[in-house]
């Protein structure tokens, strides 16, 4: 037990254990204890309180006997009287009424058993999300896929740089190929957030968390993760390979336009890893998703060649007017 709290203070762990009949030095090492009885709580709260509150309650300790063997006869129906456990399960309730209106009492826990608000578990989970991404060897895959490919297409459309007639056509394509890989590259973490979905909802359903806190401190720490991203996309990719224009605040513009899709991708990765238990059916759904992206956003085909009622995506993937074929004059 002494190695497992020295874990639990090193590795800053919550360790919970359900033990019968412990030593006392066992038993006064731990930091809190809770009392049960017939599914009841007959206390809670640091462990050298225990012997004040029965006290309190007119049973007092005997000399040189062991705490926990003590309290656990005082509350164990079958070596005690069904009637006097009955009273003290009784007067623990009561107790902590009273606490509730009082402020509570020294020693005696005022958490156990009640919801945590959103603002107590922000902080918790800032530092455990900041901790697990800090882990996630995800994130540099991710952000190495974002060099080496958005570098690579620019090395392709070498000739781009040249801001001639007949390379339009070349430069839009590079423009297309900066955002069609890094958001492909986006479906590996439909199985990363499928795999955590699983555990906070079971976190969730057992009262640990509430989904709000935890989407609250992940969406703030992907922020400045998708920042990062967005300079492996096109720092060196496209302002200094391929020579986009970073005067007159372009640089920032085009960057802030290209954080915002890929932070829409990365979105639409969660949801799809939520909605589908298996991560497989995630990542298709994810795919289709990106491929219609393509197909209805307007520069592969006119939207006007398009029938009903599929034309009716254009205006979900590309929601603006004037697309499509030019007029004739």
């Amino acid at each position: 037990m002494a190695f497992v709290r020295e874990l639990a203070v090193s590795e800053h762990l919550i360790v919970l254990a359900t033990i019968h009949q412990p030593s006392t030095r066992i038993y006064l090492g731990f930091d809190r204890v809770m009392l049960l009885s017939e599914g009841r709580v007959a206390f809670s709260g640091r462990a050298d309180a225990a012997v004040a509150h029965f006290e309190g309650l007119g049973h007092a300790l005997p000399p040189l006997t062991n705490p926990a063997d003590w309290l656990l006869d005082l509350v164990n129906a079958d070596f005690a009287d069904a009637a006097a456990v009955a009273r003290l399960l009784d007067a623990w309730a009561a107790a902590r009424r009273d606490e509730a209106l009082d402020g509570g009492a020294a020693g005696v826990d005022d958490e156990w058993g009640v919801e945590p608000t959103l603002a107590k578990q922000l902080v918790p989970q800032l530092r455990r999300q900041a901790w697990l991404l800090s882990r996630d060897v995800l994130l540099w895959v991710r952000a190495c896929c974002f060099l080496v490919g958005n570098l690579y297409f620019a090395v392709v459309y070498i000739k781009a740089r040249d801001r001639r007639q007949d390379q339009i056509l070349s430069r839009m394509w590079l423009n297309v190929w900066y955002v069609a890989v890094p958001s492909m590259v986006t479906c590996l973490l439909v199985f990363a957030l499928n795999f955590e979905s699983r555990l906070v909802r079971t976190e969730a359903a057992n009262g640990m968390v509430s989904p709000t806190a935890y989407l609250v401190a992940r969406s703030l720490l992907e922020i400045p993760i998708v920042v990062v991203f967005t300079l492996f996309a096109l720092g060196i990719p496209a302002f200094a390979v391929a020579k986009y224009h970073a005067e007159d605040n372009r640089f920032l513009t085009t960057s802030f336009v290209w954080l915002c899709q890929a932070y829409c991708w990365d979105a639409y990765a969660a949801a799809a890893a939520v909605a589908f238990e298996s991560p497989l059916i995630g990542v298709a759904v994810f795919i289709g998703c990106w491929f219609s992206g393509f197909l209805y956003g307007g520069f592969l085909i006119p939207i006007e060649d398009i029938v009903w009622p599929l034309r009716a995506l254009h205006s979900v993937w590309k929601p603006t007017t004037g697309s499509g074929r030019p007029k004739q004059p």
